[in-house]
């Protein structure tokens, strides 16, 4: 059974497109899909495993281009850190060495984001308030990393170099300039990239 990662942020703050960006890492056997909070109804990391794949074959050839989930998770937390924390507690029970990625942004563009998106106001000190205490909290674990999508922004390819060390061998330019290039579904190798969706461009983003 391979070891997942769980990707968190704070919700608006990038967390989807790092999901996106590591699912498209050519070494993966599975992508990253899953992204509700069902771990905490599992007695077991076989159990969840289980689920994720009955959930998978259930949703059929909707989520074809997005893959399975058993690579990963990503969970954002926004109002309240107490079910995140429960929830990293809970991982780390079923997967002790498994890499856990916060995603960080500007606070400011974390608020104008959720007002532009969600059509609410979120206050930019308290974002970043509890964003720092989140990343205190998680220095109590091995094997966290803070991904910081104002870098990604700067300058994609070297960034997703980066990301990519972490998971292990890092692919060469011509196919990272493909991953943060390509918008829709690709194929590599017979296997389906997810792509970056919507209207995601990282080297061309308005925060308005």
């Amino acid at each position: 059974m391979p070891s997942p990662i769980l990707i968190t942020g704070y919700e608006r703050s990038g967390t989807t497109l790092f999901r996106r960006l590591f699912s498209m890492w050519p070494e993966y056997q599975y992508d990253v899909l899953h992204e509700q909070a069902l771990l905490m109804k599992f007695q077991s990391p076989e159990s969840a495993f289980a689920k994720y794949r009955t959930q998978v074959s259930q949703a059929g050839v909707v989520f074809d281009a997005w893959a399975s989930v058993e690579s990963g998770e990503k969970l954002p937390y926004g109002i309240t850190l107490e079910f995140i924390k429960s929830y990293v507690r809970r991982w780390r029970e079923f997967w002790p060495d498994s890499m856990i990625f916060h995603v960080i942004r500007n606070p400011n563009d974390v608020a104008a984001s959720c007002k532009r998106t969600f059509k609410r106001g979120e206050n930019a000190r308290l974002v970043s308030e509890k964003v720092e205490a989140m990343s205190e909290w998680l220095e109590q674990f091995p094997n966290v990393h803070e991904l910081h999508y104002g870098d990604l922004l700067a300058d994609p390819s070297a960034y997703l170099e980066y990301v990519y060390g972490f998971l292990g061998k890092v692919p060469d330019y011509g196919y990272i300039h493909k991953v943060i290039t390509t918008k829709d579904p690709w194929k590599h190798n017979g296997r389906i990239m997810c792509g970056l969706r919507y209207h995601d461009k990282i080297t061309r983003v308005n925060h308005g």
